[in-house]
């Protein structure tokens, strides 16, 4: 995981290129057992905090945020966006809590953007 400073350089070296940020933070296990737990919090609540932060200093308009499917808990039914948020642990839960950090800094400006996508499950290296 690198440092939000880290993060900072790179957005800061690329503004006059970017008009987005993509957000798909995840605490690095192979299952959902992170320890400690507070990792969660700092890195997906804490981490959309701070992506906000650097989104307003840098005039950025526009965030894709990679939340989970999680945050609808465990159910054998079909759901869909207008389904109950019930999300069942720590990772959905500050995934929810993300969420709710993102849409506060979408509204205080009508002229930002916000995507939410909710995956199960992202196949890939690492």
């Amino acid at each position: 995981m690198q440092s939000h400073e880290e993060d900072d350089d790179k957005l800061s070296a690329n503004r006059k290129r970017s008009t987005s940020i993509s957000s798909t933070a995840k605490p690095s296990a192979p299952r959902d057992d992170v320890e400690p737990r507070s990792l969660y919090h700092a890195v997906n609540v804490a981490g959309a905090e701070h992506t906000c932060a650097v989104a307003e200093q840098h005039g950025i308009e526009r965030i894709l945020f990679t939340s989970t499917v999680a945050v609808y808990g465990l159910t054998d039914e079909e759901v869909d966006e207008g389904a109950p948020l019930r999300p069942f642990n720590d990772y959905g839960r500050t995934k929810l809590e993300a969420e709710r950090v993102f849409e506060a800094w979408a509204a205080a400006a009508p002229q930002r953007g916000l995507t939410i996508v909710r995956p199960t499950v992202v196949f890939g290296p690492d």
